[in-house]
């Protein structure tokens, strides 16, 4: 039990500091499915938002003021013009 207790503080961690986003997202998610189906006793709405939220962290990526940005640079998405 301590053992998940510390994944879930270091994964907590990494999210809030903004430390290699994608893998602590896809670490939540998969956290969350387990306590999902774990059997969460009435607490199925926490884990399914838990869920929802690290799915879109993960399609969304780190913040402007993430470590993650500061070591690899921030992404920057430009819509291309056509001319025609």
């Amino acid at each position: 039990m301590m053992c998940c207790l510390a994944a879930v503080v270091i994964i907590d961690l990494a999210l809030l500091l903004g430390v290699l986003t994608p893998v602590v997202s896809m670490a939540t998610g998969a956290l969350a499915v387990t306590a999902f189906f774990d059997g969460g006793h009435g607490r199925w709405p926490q884990e399914l938002l838990i869920l929802l939220l690290a799915v879109s962290l993960l399609l969304v990526g780190p913040g402007a003021f993430s470590l993650d940005a500061l070591m690899y640079g921030r992404r920057r998405l430009v819509p291309h013009r056509h001319d025609d």
